[in-house]
């Protein structure tokens, strides 16, 4: 069965605290504004949206737009990546931002704007980026597309997200549950071994960059780029919670190195690993526990560029 529409478009209603729906209706005045033909899935699950995904590359779309925040970015990101290489070297996707955070559009320096979004969409330019693999002990992989993280920030992410299923969402919800963990999270022992670094420590955080920003603005992993083949890691070591609610500016403003137990490493390939539970998040999403390595997967996907 031949596709019948330019554009196939995944909506998730349930992101920015389920007001995706709403938006999704302003936004389709835009397709029809520049005569752009296009199906709408609706999805109601991720398994809807997996479903979705794969019906829609049966009936031979490689052009998909998908209306949702980071997390939905990520859910898609993981369903393509299942493909063959050389179905999904065929395929780009278009990001129109719902979410509360919209994260790795800063990371990518893309317009959040819809309508400018959609108006490329006719004659689309597109940009090939990295995505980060993470495999675990169990043989089971993940992938990302902004920013990993292992410890306090994966047990913040959580909160946020049980937050953002009953409807609360937005900036100051992360930052509620920032400022809980920083008085209640102990540091683990967590190992690093990379090519051009080993060590064990207690951190707080380590937080792996594929893409720059994080937690809704905050400029946590300076330097990375989401087409230069690299991880950037910014590494933070045990610290006072008052000390980082004092620097708190610094998250936003791209100098969390500054803090002085905030390191970064650069590298493609790394190895995380702990003697206790110590959790992951991928892109915001549970990424389970360590042990886990992560790699990168240079230029896996294209991206419709609107600046």
């Amino acid at each position: 069965m031949e596709q019948l529409y330019d554009w196939f478009v995944i909506v998730n209603p349930h992101a920015n605290a389920g007001k995706a729906l709403k938006q999704w209706n302003a936004f389709s005045a835009y397709f029809d504004k520049h005569q752009i033909s296009y199906y709408a899935a609706i999805t109601q699950s991720m398994s809807d949206a997996q479903a979705s995904i794969s019906k829609a590359i049966d009936q031979g779309y490689y052009r998909f737009a998908i209306v949702g925040g980071d997390g939905t970015l990520h859910h898609f990101i993981n369903q393509i990546m299942l493909l063959p290489e050389q179905v999904r070297s065929r395929m780009y996707f278009g990001i129109l931002p719902v979410g509360t955070g919209n994260d790795f559009l800063k990371s990518m320096k893309l317009s959040s704007k819809a309508s400018k979004v959609i108006a490329r969409f006719k004659k689309p330019e597109f940009k090939a980026v990295d995505i980060g693999l993470a495999s675990y002990a169990d043989g089971s992989v993940r992938y990302f597309l902004n920013v990993a993280g292992a410890g306090f920030d994966a047990l913040v992410a959580k909160d946020v997200n049980i937050s953002k299923a009953k409807g609360n969402g937005g900036i100051l919800v992360y930052l509620k549950y920032l400022i809980k963990h920083l008085f209640n999270y102990k540091p683990e022992e967590i190992k690093i071994k990379a090519k051009e670094y080993e060590k064990t420590s207690a951190y707080l955080t380590v937080l792996i960059g594929n893409g720059s920003y994080a937690g809704g603005g905050m400029l946590l992993v300076p330097g990375a780029k989401p087409d230069d083949g690299l991880f950037h890691i910014t590494l933070i070591k045990k610290i006072s919670p008052w000390k980082v609610i004092f620097n708190i500016y610094k998250l936003y403003s791209g100098n969390i190195l500054q803090i002085k137990q905030a390191s970064q490493l650069v590298t493609k390939e790394l190895y995380l690993s702990s003697t206790e539970n110590v959790p992951v998040q991928l892109d915001g999403e549970d990424g389970g526990h360590l042990p886990v390595k992560l790699s990168i997967q240079p230029l896996a996907i294209k991206i419709v560029v609107a600046n």
